[in-house]
């Protein structure tokens, strides 16, 4: 694989995630200094969904422009609009603490950052249908465990990142300053290193941009109806999304309850978790695609990630040998298999679909994936920790039965017979 061919792209799909992770370990202290108490969790948490609201939002319009006009335009278009993000961002920070409603105008004017990098921050599926663009059928599968490789990267730097510039004599603008440098970085490859993958003669011609109907996910998949394949893998992606989601979203809270966990014991955590994504998408995802198929390693990636979810709940929580927390070895033992079928499912089903659709629609598709992931994490986060204080570690049992069971169906019905001439 030619690494430099992909270098703007995977510096993209990076600083995008630096982007989105810098902000976890300073989010919650940054509301608490410009909110009154009594509305920190709820503006805590309406900062964390706006980003993926909005990119919800933006993602299938970015995708069905780049169809269109191509994707270095859009990618440049949009990763200006995420270098913007952050100068509203530090001007947010600027501003006088002028509350209305106990609520600051500096946080007012950041909450707008975070919507204009939501919007803007779709252009990761113009970035995956970029690589669609130029990679071989076969390779799509390991090509696609290389951005994955990325995120796990990026998700390890981050919050290191963030944390470690907060804490400087700057504060929160020296995480902003560092996010906008790391941004105008990546602009500069994009306009000057970056080259057109979508031809003239392969663009789709035909293009009516309706926004609501972009934004509108139902109406996006009657579009692939026709396709049984993606038809059906476009519903399973939407259990997929809100499943990945929860968990995200309700890992952290077990591991406080359960184990007892500080601040700084999560991070930890995240970072090793971190560590496993970059080691299972890089080693294991991109090889086993290749020697087994892209249909089969979905299949063994979402049976490995269910059994995950659903041995959380018998874990044990109370064992330790001479000071070292046994218990938590094995909860990390775990968390490495359910991030191996998270690594090995993710890429390959962007693989499949996107070899089962025509070179015209590769943004459209990788825009709809985008947003349905999206949808998860922007409304996943509030159901899960309701469900969380219903059901309790039962949530992850149950939560491994409603992503398996779809999958079953399908393979029952025989619908991934279809993906065949995909994937062998």
């Amino acid at each position: 694989m030619n690494i430099k061919k992909y270098f703007p792209i995977l510096a993209l799909t990076f600083v995008n995630i630096i982007g989105f992770t810098l902000l976890i370990p300073i989010l919650p202290g940054l509301v608490a200094q410009y909110a009154e108490p009594q509305y920190v969790s709820i503006l805590y948490g309406a900062l964390l969904s706006s980003y993926a609201f909005f990119q919800f939002l933006g993602s299938p319009v970015l995708g069905s422009l780049s169809d269109r006009f191509g994707r270095r335009p859009i990618l440049f278009v949009s990763q200006f609009g995420t270098l913007l993000s952050w100068v509203i961002f530090g001007i947010g920070l600027l501003l006088p603490d002028y509350r209305i409603a106990g609520i600051s105008l500096p946080l007012v004017v950041i909450a707008f950052s975070r919507v204009t990098d939501g919007i803007t921050g779709g252009n990761i599926s113009v970035a995956q249908a970029w690589i669609s663009d130029v990679t071989s059928k076969e390779e799509k599968g390991k090509t696609f465990a290389l951005m994955g490789g990325i995120f796990g990267f990026g998700f390890l730097i981050g919050p290191a990142l963030g944390g470690f510039t907060s804490s400087t004599s700057l504060g929160y603008m020296g995480s902003v300053i560092a996010a906008f440098l790391i941004s105008l970085l990546t602009l500069g490859l994009i306009a000057w290193q970056l080259p057109e993958s979508l031809p003239e003669e392969k663009r789709e011609k035909e293009l009516e941009l309706d926004v609501w109907q972009e934004i509108n996910i139902f109406k996006q998949l009657e579009k692939f109806r026709h396709n049984r394949l993606v038809h059906t893998l476009l519903n399973l992606r939407i259990i997929y999304a809100l499943v990945f989601a929860s968990y995200t979203t309700i890992i952290i809270l077990f591991l406080e309850r359960a184990y007892n966990l500080d601040a700084r014991g999560l991070g930890i955590v995240l970072s090793l978790i971190g560590v496993f994504s970059i080691v299972n998408q890089i080693f294991i995802s991109a090889p086993l695609s290749k020697k087994i198929g892209n249909l089969r390693s979905l299949l063994l990636g979402i049976g490995i990630l269910s059994a995950g979810l659903a041995t959380i709940p018998f874990l044990p929580t109370d064992i330790s040998w001479r000071g070292i927390p046994v218990d938590l070895v094995i909860f990390m033992i775990n968390a490495f298999f359910i991030n191996l079928g998270l690594s090995i499912g993710q890429p390959t089903f962007q693989a499949i679909i996107t070899n089962s659709v025509s070179e015209k629609r590769q943004g459209a598709i990788m825009g709809l994936d985008a947003s349905l992931l999206a949808v998860g994490q922007s409304i996943s986060p509030i159901m899960a920790g309701a469900l969380f204080s219903a059901f309790g570690n039962g949530l992850f049992f149950l939560y491994a039965i409603f992503l398996a069971s779809p999958y079953l169906w399908a393979w029952w019905q025989g619908i991934f017979n279809l993906a065949e001439n995909h994937v062998e």
